[in-house]
């Protein structure tokens, strides 16, 4: 019998002693002998040793600590003279030493019988454990069986690991300290991966809660102190303990109730099988908590691991909030609304794209299962529906035949997901599926032969309410002959295919573009044959019914007419020199934004700035001249020229220390990268420049005066106009301090006033304000006066304003705001410069972010 730990062949060594509760089952006769059972704790040396071991027991209980360290002659006379290999915690198999040992005894002949146990069929590599399962006990029937309770879920987010180790600890103490003040007698255990660290994580823990006397254990302490340490755990003396490893498994403390998981397991199942041990039923125990940092990623995210690795676990563990969120409620009751019997996937795994074709039925309801009768036996997995949400998800699994070879036996299995919703108030059905469509069959047999797919010029409605929409591919097809041709136009050239369009009669087949959907950056593509898509990510299945619904809204009103949505556009062209017209603002390359802003940094020659503390800005806002720009830091800039030719653009490095980017491990010049990733630069009159491709308003559209009834007068008397920021010191009569404390005397309006000014900045100050579902974000932009008495000068007017229309684009990505607020929050306080929170703190935003997509969001007009 092996297994992993010195606790664990001791339990299991008393457990064959007195044979647990086989008796008291009565799976064995009063009768039965019990066995001799030897706890082998030393690494035998000869064969003749495992001789004299084997000969004085029936059960040989030892660790894969003993069995593994034995030299090989050892090690192959314990196979040969065993009659059968139990293995516990049979996760543990991928490990060369354990994969090692068990060869011995598969490689007898005839084999010898390997019995292996686990609470999760997953190894510590991620791949499942092999051999044939002859017995399970699914998690859904031992928590219906009172065995098991459910599992909370609490998310910290970390910038790193000093951070999330602070975090981690802070959380474990709020939750340890509340389950005490309700009188539940729990434990900790904060559980790490080195000596070193858990070392380190004791010095914290004993740092933060003296009076919770923290203990650790780990394999090089003297077995005396491990020994006391545990004991004071058992009385009660001590409330944490910090080990690596060692109370995973076998060790038995069932008023252990929270597990701080700092360093976590490289399975997600393997995890929770550690978790698992937490959440043993005791009636005079609470529930178990479990405490992870997510980093990057939320808590769903990490849970749909979790649910990838056990299905059962979807019963067990949920991610709780206190927060009542509207889109928290209803992607609950989307999620609990659905019945049916797909239980090998879990709905929290799914990851569908955002795409559907669109029918119009004349139903009065819809039969789902009828599905099923359109595939063979075995193809079809299994149905779930949710009655009250009208949405249905089937999966199906078939072979087809490798296209590189005529063997039959080479066959490709083939996994679908098939998602359906129905709409019966605008009567549309949409189907969304993995395979190819169209699906006219299943449409029509789920509601009726009258159900017809929306086809043709209306479903470019769907392209309506979009702003600033720019139509990235357009498609068209004419008839030449008998035949039919297809033309696909990009960029600059989809100006072109639309008049060609409406002047040779063509078909528009296909478009995509991008845009604007109130205020927030989006993409959809249509296709004539009833097809719809988006790049935008789905969260999970309630924002993709949210989409369907958004489509069937517009495809549906008779008042929206093509043409109207493509004169919408704006339109792109080729320039080969700068517009007369004075530049507002440049923005970062798209990509830049899309990276871990960690992975970027930029140099100024020998000198490494973290992307975090870097600006572009526009050098001058003249009409005519040179396009001219600077990337800087605080204490470095560099210039740049816009030089059009080619057709294209160049963006040589005119002053300045040598400018280079690095994103991961590669470095280039800037100048290089952004002729290959061109900065955008808005204009005051609404276009815009990407590369040599100047995107102008809509015919007839113009870029509407500010509303000067919204235009609020302050008294400045006291201010110095031409001192901008506060700085560390908070300097009292500068234009940022009279807005800080402005915002300060509205009492409670804010939950977060930031002082983010400097290179690379979101806004001189940015607020939040949280309520219930909704944050509200309102970016306040400071400038000084160029001159010492205030006037009209629209220099000043025009850098103010492009900060405005820069930081917008902050607002479309909460979770990389918050990312970089953290960023810069620590940075500052590691240059010992004090903390940019006037209100709110570290903690606050931390918890926004970890649940930030439960919210919606709001920008408020900046200030």
């Amino acid at each position: 019998m092996v297994v992993p730990t010195d606790a664990l062949r001791e339990q299991i060594a008393g457990k064959f002693e007195t044979f647990g509760v086989l008796r008291q089952q009565q799976c064995l006769e009063d009768r039965a002998a019990f066995p001799l059972v030897m706890r082998l704790s030393h690494i035998p040396t000869t064969a003749a040793e495992v001789d004299e071991i084997f000969d004085s027991a029936n059960v040989v209980v030892t660790t894969m600590q003993i069995a593994g360290r034995a030299e090989a002659a050892v090690q192959e006379q314990m196979a040969a003279r065993a009659s059968a290999l139990f293995i516990d915690e049979a996760h543990h198999i991928g490990a060369p030493t354990w994969a090692r040992f068990r060869g011995l005894f598969t490689d007898r002949e005839p084999p010898l019988p390997i019995v292996q146990f686990t609470a999760t069929p997953f190894r510590e590599d991620g791949r499942r454990v092999d051999g044939e399962f002859i017995y399970t006990y699914p998690l859904k029937k031992a928590q219906a069986e009172g065995y098991f309770k459910p599992i909370r879920f609490e998310a910290v987010f970390g910038l790193d690991q000093a951070d999330a180790d602070f975090a981690i600890a802070e959380k474990l103490g709020e939750v340890l300290r509340g389950d005490l003040d309700a009188e539940l007698n729990h434990l900790a255990m904060a559980r790490c991966q080195t000596i070193e660290r858990a070392k380190d994580l004791h010095q914290l823990y004993s740092a933060m809660y003296p009076e919770l006397r923290p203990v650790i254990v780990h394999s090089q302490q003297p077995i005396r102190e491990r020994r006391a340490n545990l004991a004071a755990l058992r009385r009660f003396d001590s409330r944490i303990i910090v080990c690596v490893d060692m109370l995973g498994e076998g060790f038995d403390l069932p008023e252990l109730k929270i597990a701080a998981l700092h360093d976590p397991h490289k399975s997600i199942a393997v995890t929770i099988q550690f978790v698992g041990r937490f959440t043993r039923q005791d009636p005079r125990l609470g529930d178990a908590t479990v405490i992870a940092n997510t980093g990057v990623d939320d808590i769903d995210r990490s849970l749909a691991k979790l649910y990838a690795e056990d299905a059962d676990w979807n019963a067990l563990v949920e991610a709780l909030s206190t927060a009542k969120i509207d889109r928290q409620v209803r992607r609950a009751e989307m999620f609990k609304g659905f019945v049916g019997d797909l239980s090998d996937i879990p709905l929290q795994t799914l990851e569908p794209k955002m795409n559907a074709v669109v029918y119009r039925t004349s139903c009065d309801g819809w039969e789902t299962l009828r599905a099923e009768d359109l595939y063979n036996p075995g193809v079809y997995l299994g149905m779930k529906v949710n009655p009250h949400q009208r949405v249905a998800i089937f999966v199906t699994r078939s072979e087809e035949q490798a296209g590189w070879t005529t063997a039959q036996h080479a066959t490709n299995v083939i996994w679908d997901l098939h998602m359906m919703h129905w709409d019966p108030d605008r009567q549309l059905l949409y189907i969304s599926s993995s395979a190819k469509g169209p699906y006219d069959r299943l449409a029509k047999t789920v509601c009726g032969d009258t159900t017809r797919r929306v086809e043709g010029e209306e479903v470019f409605r769907s392209l309506h309410g979009f702003n600033r929409l720019i139509l990235r591919n357009l498609g068209l097809t004419h008839h030449q002959g008998r035949g039919v041709r297809y033309s696909m136009y990009m960029g600059v050239d989809v100006a072109d295919g639309l008049d060609t369009a409406k002047s040779q009669s063509r078909i528009k087949n296909n478009v995509f573009a991008t845009g604007f959907l109130d205020g927030t950056p989006a993409s959809r593509g249509c296709s004539a044959k009833g097809k719809f898509w988006s790049i935008s990510p789905v969260r999970d299945l309630a924002d993709w019914v949210e989409w369907c619904a958004d489509i069937g809204k517009a495809v549906n009103d008779p008042g929206i007419t093509t043409d109207g949505v493509f004169k919408s556009a704006m339109r792109p062209r080729q320039i080969s020199e700068r517009p007369a017209v004075p530049p507002v603002a440049i923005h970062w390359p798209e990509s830049l934004l899309t990276q871990i802003e960690d992975r970027i940094e930029i140099s100024f020659g020998d000198q490494p700035v973290p992307f975090a503390e870097c600006d572009i800005e526009l050098l001058d806002h003249e009409r005519t001249g040179p396009l001219r720009f600077a990337v800087h830091s605080d204490t470095h800039a560099a210039e740049f020229e816009i030089i059009f030719a080619e057709g294209g653009a160049r963006y040589p490095q005119r002053s300045g220390p040598k400018a280079s980017i690095k994103i991961g491990g590669k470095v280039k010049p800037l100048s290089e990268s952004f002729g290959e990733d061109s900065p955008q630069i808005d204009f005051g009159d609404g276009s815009l420049l990407i590369c040599s491709h100047l995107y102008a308003l809509p015919d007839g559209v113009v870029a509407e005066p500010y509303p000067t009834e919204r235009i609020e007068a302050w008294d400045w008397s006291k201010t110095n106009i031409r001192a901008e920021a506060q700085g560390p010191e908070k300097r009292a009569d500068s234009v940022q301090r009279r807005v800080v404390e402005a915002l300060v005397t509205e009492g409670d309006a804010y939950d977060v006033i930031f002082d983010d000014d400097g290179a690379g900045e979101i806004a001189d100050v940015v607020t939040l304000r949280v309520t219930e579902g909704l944050v509200q974000v309102t970016f306040h932009h400071c400038k000084y006066s160029s001159a010492e008495t205030p006037g009209a000068r629209v220099k000043d007017l025009y850098e103010v304003c492009g900060q405005a229309q820069k930081s917008a684009r902050w607002r479309d990505r909460p979770n990389r705001m918050f990312t970089h607020m953290l960023k810069r929050e620590k940075l500052r306080l590691e240059k010992g410069q004090g903390s940019g929170f006037e209100e709110g703190n570290v903690a606050f935003l931390k918890k926004l972010k970890a649940s930030w997509q439960d919210y919606c969001w709001k920008r408020a007009p900046c200030g």
